[in-house]
């Protein structure tokens, strides 16, 4: 099951989405995760506990798996190559 959150919209991280930032049992896949994380700290001034927010670049996934040749590829590319589908940040 893969989500996509835009969170520009909330002058205040929701509690829910903190909760789930917070939980350590889940995986966040996605491109500059780590970038994305510091961010949303820094945006909504909100610290995640420690060892929450496990993450892997999703490109890099792919290239080690011999999915994609390039580990630099775009989260649009990539989501084009492997789900057939495009991405936009309009959507």
């Amino acid at each position: 099951m893969a989500y996509i959150f835009q969170i520009c919209i909330f002058e205040k991280l929701p509690n829910h989405l903190e909760a789930l930032f917070n939980d350590v049992g889940i995986l966040f896949i996605g491109q500059s995760n780590a970038q994305d994380f510091c961010k949303i700290q820094h945006d909504f001034k909100c610290q995640f506990q420690d060892g929450a927010l496990q993450h892997q670049d999703i490109a890099i996934l792919t290239a080690s798996r011999s999915i994609l040749e390039d580990a630099s590829a775009s989260l649009e590319g990539i989501v084009l190559i492997c789900l057939q589908e495009e991405l936009s940040k309009q959507q």
